[in-house]
């Protein structure tokens, strides 16, 4: 349940703090007081869009809070999967800034807007009177019928086939694409691979030809060192015969100084790897072979692999993965005909199985609709509609939709004798907020939010049919908070807790005040609903009469 609420700088209220206990209370005021602006507060408390504009004029920001607590098992798990941890309670600050800025913290913690929606209906369900003009919206009533129903899983099941459904649908279009667009696009696809095919690109192979390029660039000044590198090491007194003739002049003294014998040992060595070098040198140059027609056959293969990464990627690997996606996509296409007979298949083995889950149902749609028309006749007898007939039409949709094959449509004859009409034909607007108040009494459960708002519950209606509103939402307070903004004194008497909302000026500024009424502030204040400004006697003991009557019921 709402413990308390604080309003900082939002419209015309400076601030204001509520504590609102665990049964029934009624705001009630002057048209224009600012009702409106607690109907706002709370919207913005739960994650809804509200105007920048609602920031109270020359402030930089402004700042709701609610308490919330005896929240059940259901909150509290969905609380701690989004990363709260709750005892029991929770504490959501919403500020709104001037320029449009909005930040949350949940428990002290920031939070986004999104985690608000996404457990706000769980604290608090708000009814409007746009609640009872979607009402008069026959697309609104399956909604309604399955909420009723509690059909969820069924529900899924349907919708989870459907999805399907649609998937393979498109999939079967594509593949019946026009037939010469496909042909069109099997040739331009085996064009590619066999273009590819035929160069046979491979990875490494462009930094290979790059540097066989450089080789064959500069061949004979290669050849050419190579010959007076081997030239220079072997030919008479070359580097070959005086590194020996050293070695050999070394090797004369070893014995005599140990230092002398290995520089002598390192010079041996030396003489063996010129040896080696040479043999290499030898073998290297006599194994040349440069062709003059080579250079321009990797000219032209580096031309080539450059031409082709220009059509198909950017680089050697991009070019070979292009060709697996081509040669896939050209498999498919030509055993389109083996694809179409699966996808077919499929068609119709999803066409019977979601055949079968719009059945299940219809069949709950069904069963709800009987016990909702009993229970719902039931309820509007009690508010003053007893020869009220409340039907709910349940037609074919004539195709699949995502919500089922079914067409659903409440129906009502407000008067004996009359004929079932559609809602819009034939309600009125007290009509419409008794059933829509119904409606919310049958459809609440243990999972709904704690905290039901009604504002303005009571348009169209008076007299007896108001009473027999405020017994209503009493019995509902007994398992669920209510809060109900109201003009209706018949209704405020009933309540448990009574808050007067007031409008002043100071200083050429609104003011909007929000004040808990004792018992001698209830009974002045259902005086002015039922009479006017200035009550009479006889008014102030009606309408002590009448907060005798409500505070009593049981």
């Amino acid at each position: 349940m709402l413990e308390h609420l604080h309003i900082e700088n939002l419209a015309v209220i400076e601030s204001a703090d509520l504590d609102f206990c665990n049964g029934f209370s009624v705001l009630t005021g002057e048209t224009g007081a600012g009702k409106s602006v607690l109907i706002h507060s709370l919207n913005l408390l739960l994650g809804e869009r509200v105007s920048k504009d609602i920031v109270r004029s020359g402030c930089a920001k402004a700042t709701v809070c609610g308490m919330f607590i005896d929240l059940p098992k259901v909150t509290l798990d969905l609380l701690e999967q989004l990363g709260f941890e709750c005892d029991g309670e929770v504490l959501i600050q919403r500020d709104l800034t001037s320029d449009g800025r909005s930040s949350v913290r949940i428990n002290g913690r920031p939070a986004t807007v999104s985690m608000l929606r996404e457990f706000s209906d769980r604290l608090v369900n708000i009814h409007g009177q746009h609640d009872n003009r979607a009402l008069l919206d026959s697309s609104t009533h399956l909604h309604y019928l399955d909420e009723f129903a509690d059909n969820g899983t069924v529900k899924a099941a349907y919708t989870e086939i459907f999805r399907n459904l649609k998937q393979v649908l498109k999939q079967i279009s594509q593949v019946n694409t026009d037939e010469q667009s496909r042909m069109q696009r099997i040739d331009l696809l085996s064009y590619q691979i066999n273009e590819i095919d035929a160069a046979a690109p491979r990875i490494g192979e462009e930094e290979e030809l790059a540097q066989r390029r450089e080789i064959l660039s500069h061949a004979e000044k290669i050849e050419s060192s190579l010959i007076s590198a081997y030239a220079s090491c072997s030919e008479e007194d070359g580097a070959r015969d005086r590194l020996g003739q050293a070695a050999s002049d070394l090797e004369s003294v070893a014995t005599f100084d140990p230092h002398i014998n290995d520089l002598s040992v390192r010079l041996t060595a030396l003489c063996e790897d010129l040896d080696d070098l040479m043999g290499e040198l030898r073998d290297y140059s006599d194994n040349q072979s440069f062709d003059p027609s080579e250079l321009s056959e990797v000219e032209e293969r580096l031309d080539l692999l450059y031409r082709l990464k220009r059509k198909y990627g950017p680089t050697l690997e991009d070019i070979l993965v292009y060709r697996e996606q081509a040669f896939t996509e050209l498999e498919t296409l030509n055993s389109a005909a083996e694809t179409l007979d699966a996808l077919q298949a499929e068609k119709k083995r999803l066409y019977a199985l979601l055949t079968s889950a719009a059945e299940e149902l219809t069949v709950s749609r069904k069963k709800a609709g009987e016990l909702l028309e009993k229970m719902l006749t039931e309820q509007l007898a009690f508010l003053d509609m007893p020869n009220t007939g409340f039907c709910v039409k349940i037609e074919s949709a004539g195709t699949f939709t995502p919500h089922g094959a079914d067409a659903v449509e409440f129906l009502l004859s407000a008067n004996l004798g009359e004929a079932l009409r559609p809602l819009s034909k034939i309600a009125s607007g007290g009509e419409l907020s008794r059933i829509m108040l119904c409606m919310k009494t049958v459809l609440t459960s243990e999972s709904d939010g704690g905290t039901m708002i009604f504002d303005e519950i009571d348009t169209g209606v008076s007299g007896k049919a108001a009473e027999k509103i405020a017994i209503k939402l009493k019995e509902i307070a007994r398992t669920k908070q209510v809060i109900v903004v109201t003009h209706l004194a018949q209704i405020a008497a009933y309540a448990k807790e009574h808050f007067l909302i007031a409008k002043s000026v100071s200083e050429n500024r609104t003011f909007t005040t929000v004040t808990p009424l004792d018992r001698e502030g209830r009974v002045a204040e259902l005086a002015r609903i039922m009479g006017g400004i200035s009550p009479t006697a006889a008014t102030l003991s009606a309408a002590e009469d009448l907060l005798w009557q409500g505070s009593s019921y049981q």
